[in-house]
Formats: structure tokens, C-alpha cells, sequence
């Protein structure tokens, strides 16, 4: 007896990823790196309209969390609009 195992691919629902989250995606992954988080700091994150400064202290799944001069702040990746390094959008094309 045969058995038939269906595969299918995952599926990114419409709304789900647009081309500015994974804009974010790319540059968080890139400064997650031991290298960049010494050299690209401090960063500013711009979540809903408020900016955030600190430095990347994890990621995991959709969370990135950011250690600022107070605490450690708990933010969701899609609702960063954009990240700032010496005042401009950091650009992960060099």
C-alpha cells in the first residue's frame, strides 16, 4: 500500500509582507549581527510616529527587542516604519 503525502508551499497571505517590512526584515537581520551591533550604534527606531532610541538586544520571530538608556522595550517588527542610524534611514546597500 502506497502512501501519498501532499507538500505544499507556504503561502504569504495579501497584507501579511509588504515591501517595506521586509525592507525592515533585511536591516534588522543585518544589524543583529555581533559586528554591526558595536559598530551601527545607537539606533533609532521610528515605531508609529515615536522614534526609539537604543540597540538591538534580540529578535525573535516578530519581536525585536531594543535596550534603551532605561530599560529594555518589547516592539512588534511591523510596527517599525523605519530605522535611523546618525540620523538617516539606515541603508543596508553599501
Amino acid at each position: 500500500m502506497k502512501e501519498t503525502i501532499e507538500i505544499q508551499p507556504s503561502i504569504t497571505q495579501a497584507g501579511d509582507t509588504d515591501e517595506g517590512n521586509i525592507s525592515i526584515l533585511n536591516k534588522i537581520n543585518y544589524l543583529s549581527g555581533p559586528f554591526q551591533k558595536q559598530a551601527y550604534q545607537p539606533l533609532q527606531f521610528v515605531v508609529e510616529g515615536q522614534k526609539v532610541k537604543g540597540d538591538i538586544q534580540r529578535v525573535q520571530g516578530n519581536v525585536l527587542w531594543i535596550k534603551t538608556d532605561q530599560d529594555v522595550k518589547e516592539i512588534e517588527i511591523e510596527k517599525i516604519e523605519d530605522i535611523l542610524w546618525r540620523g538617516q534611514s539606515f541603508n543596508t546597500k553599501i
